[in-house]
This record gives C-alpha cells, structure tokens and sequence, in this order.
C-alpha cells in the first residue's frame, strides 16, 4: 500500500513541479497569509446504515470517475490516482479552512486556470459553429487545383567562387585563371568523396558558406530556366560541371531529391474544405476576441492613504473587482513584488488580457456552455488541485528558512561551473541592405573584404561610409557580448559565421535574409567565474528551488502519514467486533 501511495505523490509532484515554481525568498510572503495547519481532524461517526453506506459509495464511484476523466495526473493507474485524489481533496480542504482560497495569488491563480478553460470551450464552440458548404468548396477547388501537390524537389548545396572585382573577362586575366583553377580542384575533390559541405564552408564566397554551402529544397521555377534544366537531371551525390556567370564560378552538389506529390481530385477537394474552414475559424476567432476586447471597459480606484493597504480594490471590470495585491500577483514574476505606481504598456497589455479572459468566462456562461464537462466537472477539479498547490506552499513556506550568504557561497563553491561568466567576444560589423539589393550588396561586399584585407582600407572606415548599422558611426564597432546576444541581437547566420571566426579574421558575406553583413572578430574574452554578487540571484534561484523541492515532497510524504494514520484510527473506532469479548 505504501508504494502504491507513494506513486499516487509522486504524480501530484510531477503536475504540480511547475506550479510551485515559486522564488524561494517570495515564500515569506505566504507565510503572511497562514502559518502551519495542524493536522485535519477526524471525527469519528457512528456506523451508517447499509443504505446510506450504497448511496455513499455510488457517489464516490461517481466523483472518482469525474477525477479520471478531469483531474487525475495519471488516469491509467487507479490506486495511484486514488491516493492522488485523497491528498488533493485534504489539502483543499485545508485551504479553504485557512482560507488560501482568498488569498491574492491563489485568486489570481484560479481565474487565470478558468480564463484558459473558457479559452479552449470558446475555441471549440466557434469551430463547431462553422458550416463549409458544398458550393464554396467547389469553387475554392477549382481556383487552386493547380496548387495543391508538391513538384519534385532537390536539396542542394553549391559552392561559388567570386571572380577578382577589376579583372576582364579573357582568357589571358591571370586573377580568373586562378579562380577556375581553384575550381577544377575543388570539383574533382568532391566527386572523388570530398564532404561537400565542408569544401563550401571552407572555400564558398556565397552567402550560403555558413550552412555549408546549403539552398535548401528547390523546386522548379526558383532558379533560372537554364539551372531548372541542369537540376531536373540530377541525381544524389551528383556534382554539377562548373557553371559560369559575370560575377564567378558555381558548382552545385545534389544531396537528396524529394519526389513529386500528386493528389487526387478527392484529396484536393478535401484540402480545399480544410483550407476553407481554417481561414474561416481564423476571421471568427479574430472577431471574437475583437468582441470580448470591447467588453473591456475596467475603472480604475486611486490609490489609497495608507501605501501598504493592499486590500484596497484597483479595478473593476464586468462586475468583478480585483484588489492592489490581486493585480500585483497578476503582474509580478515575484509573490512579494509590490503593485508598480504607473503601469508600463506592456503591464497594460497583460492587464487588458487578464480582463479579456474574464470576458470569456461570462461569454461561456452567455453562450450556455458551463454545462459542458469540461467546464462543469473540469473547473472544480482544476480548482481543488489549485488549492491543495497553496496548502502545500504554505507548508512549505512555514518550514523554509531564509538562505544565508554563508549558504549560497558553500553551494557556488560546490558547483563552479554553474558561475561562470562565458565568454564574450567583441565584433565590428558593416551590414548591407538585401532582398532584392541582395546582389549588389553583395558585390559590394566582395570588394571591400578584398580591400580591407589587402591593407588597402580599414574595416572601421568601410563600416562608417557605406554601413546600414546603427554601430556606423563607431566604425562598425560593437560592447562585447555573449554567443547568446550575439544570436539574439545578430541573428543564428551571424552567430555561426562568428564561431568560425580566428581573432582577427573578416568573416565572407553573411545573408540573414533581410539584410548582408561582413563580421570582423576584433577579442574573444575569456569565461571567467562570476564575482559572489554576480553569481547571487542565480545562486538564490536554484538553491532556493533545491530546497523548496525537497520541502515539497517532505511535506506531502508527512501530510500522507497524517492522513494514512487518520484513516487507520477511523477504521478502527468504527470496528464493531473491537469491543466484542
């Protein structure tokens, strides 16, 4: 029984992991809230009848039932979800007695879940009303038919080698010599086995050299006719002859080919109803929420006198009122953060959001749609695990004590690694404008890297005259940033080029889709350990979480014995062969 039990906390633990991810220090603010509940007490009745005892159990078979479908985290194991369900109903029970059920976080906590719930009925509720007729499909099939199906596909890579900017065109120009020659060798390496993919990374004056020389899969009409024609003869592992243009030499390399996709006229009719409903479900969505944004008409309270009187009601909306410390719960990614004085736009935006969701729940009541399983037994049971989540906070909280600096610095120096700084690099950057500028920029491009490393000009002096970068004025020159800004400010292309990078070297055009770029990789600075400031608030985090897991799952391990113990004594009391002699 008792491992039986344990399966039963061990998959409340795993649901509710996510939902107690609360800061550590944040803890203090529940125990503002409640202290530690004694265990729940049991009274002890006198037998029931036999009728009572039938109608008792059809109706606990009947709730179990609604638990499975709505509430278990593990339907498939009965006795599991059977203790699940005991810990969730006393721990509930618990909340509401101490009266976490009115506390800001956990109110939050409730209409965020419902507002989902209502989210997902309404969803249903506007697909269900979508009817696609039979006519509008016909016509919708008839002006597309031509699209649907897939032509035959080949995934290529090609590696391009630039011809010298000044040199003509004869036979004579030794510069162009050089090129061909170049490419003859690197023809006959890749179709003696050579990865083509690293010849390009190495040697390609393409764009594409960062991801190895990669097009992706194309399709007929995306190149020019002469290359549609080459393309339709290849085969994988096929290595094309030199292809010659004004700008340089290319060589394409066959890696796979996809083979045409034909539909039947039954399977384009019935992609045209899909396609059809989707646009459909999309224009009556975006109408709703339309509809439930106009339902936002919130009035606001001033603040009041005394600054700490969180209590005090901030909105009003739909005939609902929500209290200072309730919409600071709503808008703070910590518990004891306290109400900002004016909302930025985005705090606004997820206000309005909050608001709009409320919206949604009195438009299901509306639309009549709480009789619907999901709502009318899903909603309690999402409730009573909601609450049971701040009981076992709460308990949690009451046994947690505060981390000291002596603690976090005992847990940095057991796990260096984790507080390091990681290395920054410092860049210099020129971007171009591409799309349709794509070509020219590119020539550009293959100019100035010639130039710059031929001494003739300076990085920082071709950024400032021709970059579209807001570093222009500093010659290109960026603040030294981690591989993770680089890839969040720069984008992924940069960011692999620059993991190509020596110190030093100018990376080949770089094409990121929207615009070209040249790289210059200036320093690398070395990860270093993070100062004990620096490496605080994420040693805080992640001890702080260690320990509240730990706590989570010894308070559920001792409330269980509580309950175990409980229910052993009432069987007992209520043993009528106890007494007999």
């Amino acid at each position: 029984m008792e491992a039986v039990s344990y399966c039963g906390r061990r998959d409340l633990i795993r649901e509710w992991r996510h939902s107690m991810r609360i800061h550590p220090l944040s803890l203090l603010a529940v125990l503002l809230v409640a202290a530690c509940a004694a265990s729940l007490p049991h009274s002890a009745d006198a037998r029931p009848s036999d009728a009572s005892v039938a109608a008792e159990a059809s109706a606990d078979a009947t709730r179990f039932a609604s638990w499975l479908r709505h509430g278990a985290p593990d339907p498939d194991d009965p006795q599991a979800a059977r203790d699940a369900l005991r810990l969730v109903d006393a721990l509930a029970e618990e909340a509401y007695a101490r009266g976490l059920d009115r506390a800001p976080h956990t109110r939050i906590a409730l209409a965020q879940i419902e507002n989902q719930i209502a989210r997902t009925l309404l969803k249903q509720d506007v697909q269900r009303a979508i009817a696609i007729d039979d006519d509008a499909v016909e016509a919708q099939y008839r002006a597309t038919r031509d699209r649907y199906g897939l032509p035959r596909r080949v995934r290529l890579r090609n590696l391009f080698l630039a011809f010298p900017p000044d040199g003509d065109d004869s036979g004579e120009d030794a510069a162009r010599d050089a090129v061909w020659q170049r490419m003859r060798t690197l023809r006959d390496r890749a179709r003696d086995g050579a990865d083509f993919a690293a010849l390009a990374e190495a040697h390609s004056d393409s764009t594409t050299w960062v991801r190895g020389g990669l097009m992706g899969n194309v399709r007929p009409g995306q190149l020019s006719p002469d290359l549609d024609r080459l393309i339709a003869t290849m085969t994988p592992g096929a290595v094309s002859e030199i292809l010659r243009s004004d700008d340089g030499l290319t060589l394409l390399y066959c890696e796979s080919v996809l083979p045409a996709v034909v539909r039947t006229e039954a399977e384009k009719r019935d992609y045209a109803r899909e396609l059809l409903r989707t646009q459909a479900f999309k224009t009556a969505w975006r109408d709703l929420n339309a509809a439930l944004q106009q339902q936002i008409a919130p009035t606001y309270h001033p603040a009041p006198t005394a600054a700490d009187d969180d209590a005090a009601t901030f909105v009003e909306n739909g005939g609902e009122a929500w209290t200072r410390a309730e919409i600071a719960a709503l808008l703070a990614d910590r518990s004891d953060a306290p109400l900002p004085q004016t909302l930025g736009a985005d705090h606004q935006r997820q206000l309005e959001a909050f608001l709009a969701g409320r919206a949604g729940v009195r438009r299901l009541a509306a639309r009549e749609l709480t009789d619907d399983p999901a709502y009318a037994e899903g909603w309690p049971w999402q409730r009573r695990k909601q609450l049971a989540t701040a009981a076992t906070a709460a308990r949690v909280a009451a046994r947690m004590v505060p981390l000291t600096d002596d603690d976090l610095r005992r847990f940095i120096a057991a796990q260096p690694d984790a507080f390091m700084e990681p290395p920054r690099v410092r860049l210099a950057v020129l971007q171009l404008p591409g799309v349709d500028q794509a070509p020219a920029s590119q020539r550009t491009l293959w100019a100035l890297r010639q130039r710059i490393a031929s001494g003739a000009l300076r990085f920082e002096d071709a950024a400032r005259s021709t970059s579209l970068h807001p570093s222009a004025a500093r010659g290109g020159v960026l603040a030294p940033m981690t591989r993770r800004a680089v890839s969040s400010r720069l984008g992924i292309d940069v960011t692999q080029a620059v993991a190509r990078l020596e110190v030093g070297e100018i990376s080949r055009a770089i094409d990121d889709g929207s615009a070209l770029w040249l790289i210059q990789l200036r320093a690398i600075e070395p990860a270093r350990p993070m100062s004990f400031d620096e490496a605080r608030p994420r040693a805080e985090q992640r001890l702080g979480q260690e320990r509240t897991d730990a706590l989570r799952t010894e308070v559920l391990d001792a409330f269980w014995a509580q309950l175990t113990a409980a229910q052993d004594d009432a069987r007992e009391d209520n043993d009528p062969t106890e007494d007999e002699p």
